[in-house]
């Protein structure tokens, strides 16, 4: 009776042991899925910029950080985003209208 109660208790804890791992094992999975989706939503690249008009508030911090923009040429700036969404939001600066006074 004692090692039937024995065997008991040692394939419960082979059990406990077995579902603590797998919940750990899916922590560290969810975590790294989350770091490597979190790392490319917010990456900037000019594919992404061009490919994914919805999310670029979440890729420019990056592009801030990667590019000076400030002192940047027109054509250079050009060369970087390569495509505009429209007429209406030209990063063009020969296209900016000036109002005469």
């Amino acid at each position: 009776m004692n090692e039937h109660k024995t065997k008991d208790q040692a394939l419960h804890a082979k059990r406990m042991s077995i579902a603590v791992s797998i919940v750990f094992a899916t922590a560290i999975l969810g975590t790294l899925l989350f770091i490597g989706t979190y790392k490319y939503r917010h990456t900037f690249s000019t594919e992404r910029w061009n490919e994914d008009v919805e999310c670029r508030a979440e890729i420019v911090s990056d592009m801030l950080k990667k590019h000076k923009l400030v002192g940047m040429s027109e054509s250079d700036m050009i060369a970087l985003l390569e495509t505009e969404d429209s007429e209406q939001s030209s990063f063009k600066m020969s296209e900016v209208c000036v109002q005469p006074a």
